[in-house]
Order: structure tokens, then C-alpha cells, then sequence
């Protein structure tokens, strides 16, 4: 093992540098497991914590090299590649280099507890933490193992069929193009790669399509948050809700929540059609999408957490950034090097949820900035990710700052003479509501029949919201 110390003393320690002055066979042990777990490295004996060489006595170096190779011979899991050399540093010690080799077989342990490399510390690993690292080291994702159920493996039986035939009709009416049959169950689920052993349903099977997912995956919910003001409290909590079911049910829920608790109004100028909204919706989608497709499910105590407040919005996940995945890396529109759920991405890219190219972020990035507000706050742990929005104020706008408009559409072409007149006279009136009859009266038209298909094309618009009040349609106006 050729080395030069000098590049080794006198530094801090670090992931893949430990000193250690004395022989400690269980603090050895541990960071021997430690360093094989995250990415090798070395420990020096023989040099204090300031990285200053001080030497160590040993009987003879056989003896030394033998006590150091049954520590890793007996670590738990399995034996970890070192090297040992050793180097003068007086005529009665020396400097004992063991060279830690990143392991195969990770994780590695000492005693019964399984290690990590955290900076310049050995910290010991999770229940959680172990189940993942060894399905990253055999290359399996968490997504692609057998379900479990009650202590059995869920089968066939356990899937709900109506959930699988509603998403190939998405997918066959989505912006994918995509063209796929429902011919059997079976059949099905082995097209979409979610069995294993052509009878076992894979995780991300149940996720989308199980009859109960929670009762596989308690964990695999979200809950959902709001609160006036800007602190979190028990007094200021308004709102609070824990959304279930399938991964797209949540997608969908978690999105028209979210919408309908944040401001957005439809503004008329003239024929003119403009939607302000509080956040850009295609960024908030983005990051539903982003938390429920990237979370760590093999964590048990953490759901998604989204807080919603007066002028932001938290969404929090379980599950850090994979390993050589970099923050600034996604920021920029960098590919993933790691997926944690690839099989999760693949169905969610089927229906055009997302692209698996990595470019979440950097969207959500590009959809505030356009929006003429700050890019997304992103705080990214080894066991969470966390986004944070901040938006505009529509209710009580900031005098010295317009507010910003979503999109904007001439409804001058669209719409007849006699439409853009009963248009007009919808927005004069000062009742909230109008019905059919009603309508026929302020726009003078006298077929009950087209009357109703104008209010339906405004409704269109979103201009109006249809509600059945007894046996009367009432068109409630959405407009200011």
C-alpha cells in the first residue's frame, strides 16, 4: 500500500479520514464497519485528533496486523477488505495505516449494531437505513420487492381492477400518445413489470393499485395542514386532513386541495379573461408530483407533511438526496444518478405526471421566477426534503408591487354577439348568482335551450360554477 503520510496528518477529519491515538477494538471495530458502509477510507493510529503524529507501541507488527484483521473478520454482516502497513515514527512507535476498502456486502457492524460514515463520526444506522442500504447494495429499489400483508406476500387478488382500468384509459388519453389494452388482470400487471415471480405484486404495484395500499404501507399518506398566519400552532391550525388511497388519488387530491385553499380569482376586462393565482399551479404540481414519486417508503415512522400557510407553502418527504445526487445538480436540470423509485417514475411518466429526466426542480424553479416571484427554498437532509413557496398576496396585494397575472385570453373570438352581450350582463349584475330563467331575461334570449348551453360555455371558461340548488340549476359567478 503505497501512501505518503504527510498528505494524511495534520488535517480534520473527515468521511474518509480517522485519527486515533490508542488501540480501542470496539471504537476500531465501528469505524472499520463505518467506512466500509459509506465510501472506504483511512484511519491512522498512533495520531491524536489534531492530526498530529504521536506514534503507537506494538510488540511486533505480525501481532498488530493480526488483532486488526480479526476485528474485521468479526464484524457483523460481513468482512470488509482492509490493507495495514505500518510507518516509523521513532525507534519505538509507529504510525499504523489501515486502508478501509468501500464494501460489497454493505451494511457492515460491530456487535450487533450496523454503522454509517456521518462527516468525522460513526453513527449507528436505523432499521430503515439498513433495509435500504442493502437493497442499494444488491441494486434492488424498495419499489420492486414483493408487498407484504398481514405477514403474507400480496398476490393478484389484492389489486384493485378498476384502479388498473382507469389508468390505461389516462394513459390512453394522455399527452404521452400512448395506445395500451386491458385484457386480464394478469396480463396486465406483467406488461407493467409489477410482478415478481409472475404471482407476487411489487410494492409499487400496490401503491398504485392495491385495494388498500395503507394496509401494506401505513405510512404511504399524506398529511395535509393549514394554518393562519405564518407560525405553526394548535391555535392557528384551521384545516387538517390525511389523504389516502392509491398514489394517483393522492396526486390529485393533494393538487385541488391545495387550490382551493389558496387564492385564485378570475378577473374580466372587457372580453379580456385573466387567472391570477396565488402560486403558479404548474410549480405546485410539479413538487406534489416531486415529494410522492421520490419519498423513501421504506420509512415507516415519516408521511409527506405539506403545511400551508397565508403567504407559503411547505411539502416535506421522507428521503434525503440518493447517494451522488447533488442539490445544485437538480437545481441546474441535472439527471438523476440514483432513482429511488424508478418504477414509481416509469408508471407516474406513463400518464404524463412527470419526466424522468430530471427536471422537477429545475421547472419549479423556472415557473416561479416566470411568475415574477423567488425561486422555491430547498433544504435537502439524509433523511428529508423539504420545498417551501413563497406567494403573492391576491385578497391584500402590496401596493408598490401589480399583481401578477397567470395567463391571459381574448375571449372576443370564441364567444357570439348575443354571448359577449349576456357575458356583459352577467358581470353588471350585483346578484352573486343567476339561473337559467333568469339568464333568459338580462341576455333576451328566449330558448330555455340556449340560454343553458351559454351559461354551460362560460362555465367553460370558469367563469361560472354549475350547482344544483332542488330541481334549478344555478350558475354561480367566479368573476371580479
Amino acid at each position: 500500500m503505497e501512501i505518503d503520510l504527510n498528505d494524511l496528518f495534520y488535517k480534520q477529519e473527515n468521511q474518509q479520514l480517522e485519527y486515533k491515538e490508542a488501540l480501542d477494538n470496539d471504537n476500531l471495530a465501528s469505524s472499520i464497519a463505518a467506512m466500509a458502509t459509506a465510501n472506504g477510507g483511512y484511519i491512522l493510529l498512533g495520531v491524536r485528533d489534531d492530526g498530529c503524529p504521536v506514534g503507537v507501541r506494538i510488540t511486533t507488527e505480525d501481532e498488530m496486523r493480526r488483532k486488526i484483521y480479526d476485528l474485521a473478520k468479526n464484524l457483523t454482516g460481513s468482512r470488509p477488505s482492509i490493507e495495514i502497513d505500518f510507518k516509523e515514527h521513532d525507534k519505538d512507535k509507529k504510525i499504523v495505516i489501515i486502508k478501509v476498502h468501500e464494501g460489497s456486502m454493505k451494511p457492515y457492524g460491530s456487535k450487533g449494531a450496523f454503522y454509517k460514515r456521518v462527516g468525522s463520526s460513526n453513527e449507528k444506522l436505523g432499521s430503515d437505513e439498513i433495509t435500504q442500504i442493502r437493497l442499494q447494495a444488491k441494486n434492488i429499489t424498495f419499489d420492486a420487492l414483493s408487498a407484504n400483508l398481514s405477514g403474507r406476500i400480496v398476490n393478484i387478488s389484492d389489486i384493485d381492477e378498476s384502479k388498473i382500468k382507469d389508468y390505461i384509459l389516462r394513459i390512453n388519453s394522455g399527452k404521452r400518445q400512448k395506445q395500451t389494452e386491458f385484457r386480464d388482470l394478469s396480463q396486465t400487471l406483467k406488461n407493467l413489470d409489477l410482478l415478481n415471480n409472475d404471482r407476487e405484486i411489487k410494492s409499487a404495484g400496490v401503491l398504485f393499485f392495491g385495494k388498500n395500499p395503507q394496509s401494506s404501507f401505513p405510512n404511504s399518506k399524506i398529511n395535509f395542514l393549514i394554518y393562519r398566519g405564518d407560525s405553526i400552532s394548535d391555535i392557528a391550525l384551521k384545516f387538517r386532513k390525511v389523504l389516502q388511497g392509491s398514489i394517483v388519488n393522492q396526486i390529485i387530491e393533494t393538487f385541488e386541495l391545495i387550490k382551493a385553499n389558496t387564492e385564485n380569482k378570475i378577473v374580466m376586462q372587457g372580453l379580456r379573461r385573466m387567472e391570477i393565482n396565488q402560486y403558479p399551479l404548474n410549480a405546485i404540481r410539479e413538487a406534489i408530483i416531486n415529494a410522492i414519486a421520490h419519498r423513501d417508503y421504506s420509512t415507516l415512522e415519516s408521511d409527506i407533511v405539506i403545511r400551508l400557510f397565508d403567504n407559503r407553502l411547505e411539502i416535506i418527504n421522507p428521503g434525503g438526496l440518493m447517494r451522488g445526487v447533488k442539490l445544485e445538480e437538480l437545481k441546474k436540470g441535472g439527471h438523476y444518478s440514483v432513482r429511488r423509485n424508478p418504477i414509481i417514475c416509469r408508471l407516474l411518466d406513463n400518464l404524463g405526471f412527470m419526466e424522468q429526466s430530471g427536471q422537477g426542480i429545475k421547472n419549479m424553479i423556472i415557473a416561479m421566477k416566470n411568475f415574477g416571484l423567488q425561486e422555491p427554498f430547498i433544504e435537502a437532509t439524509e433523511d428529508f426534503f423539504r420545498l417551501e413557496f413563497k406567494g403573492q398576496q391576491v385578497s391584500r396585494p402590496d401596493p408598490t408591487k401589480p399583481l401578477i397575472v397567470a395567463s391571459s385570453v381574448d375571449l372576443t373570438p370564441v364567444l357570439t354577439k348575443i354571448e359577449r352581450k349576456g357575458l356583459s350582463s352577467i358581470q353588471t349584475m350585483p346578484d352573486s348568482s343567476i339561473t337559467i330563467t333568469q339568464y333568459m331575461v338580462v341576455a333576451k334570449v328566449k330558448s330555455r335551450i340556449t340560454a343553458q348551453n351559454h351559461l354551460n360555455k362560460f362555465v367553460t371558461f370558469g367563469l361560472l360554477k354549475k350547482q344544483k340548488v332542488g330541481k334549478e340549476w344555478v350558475f354561480i359567478k367566479q368573476i371580479l
